[in-house]
């Protein structure tokens, strides 16, 4: 009879493990990761995508998706290559997946190219750097981390998000 092991610590450990290396590899510091302990996330900032991306020397081609993008949405496909690898990905935002404010409160579709554009260069970077297979995203995609961030900008002391989020650094399990 083979004994049971318990895959969850064993597979938690193996993922922080690969995480640290990358963290190291990609010399990203508590300035370019966030990790909501409630919701058991890690995100990367857009400063750490573009550190990322610049060590690993990513080059990516950006192309609106005829007949996807309009007054309303805006999807951005991105054909990222490191080194011999080359990957497809799509960045979108939609009036539904975009949170913001303008002084006219009127919505900007250009906004949503630069929002999509954004997005897909972070899927790309993360996709080829295997970040994403260790469950990371990036901050484009949390209006969470935003309000985080921009209670910490205020200079706040509590964090008034839908759960208490905290930062743990790279070195962190």
């Amino acid at each position: 009879m083979i004994p049971k092991v318990d895959e969850g610590a064993a597979g938690k450990e193996l993922q922080l493990s690969k995480l640290r290396e990358l963290y190291k590899k990609y010399e990203l510091g508590k300035g370019h990761i966030f990790k909501n302990e409630i919701q058991n996330y890690t995100l990367i900032t857009r400063a750490g995508i573009d550190k990322i991306q610049a060590k690993a020397k990513i080059e990516i081609d950006y192309q609106p998706v005829a007949g996807v993008c309009t007054s309303e949405s805006a999807v951005i496909k991105a054909t990222a290559t490191m080194g011999d690898v080359t990957i497809q990905t799509f960045g979108e935002a939609t009036r539904n997946n975009l949170k913001f404010e303008t002084n006219a409160g009127k919505w900007k579709p250009t906004y949503a190219w630069a929002i999509a554009e954004k997005r897909a260069m972070a899927r790309a970077v993360l996709k080829l750097t295997g970040f994403y297979e260790e469950g990371v995203m990036s901050e484009d995609e949390a209006e969470e981390f935003k309000a985080f961030v921009n209670e910490k900008r205020s200079g706040s002391d509590s964090v008034k998000t839908s759960a208490k989020a905290v930062y743990r650094g790279a070195g962190a399990n």
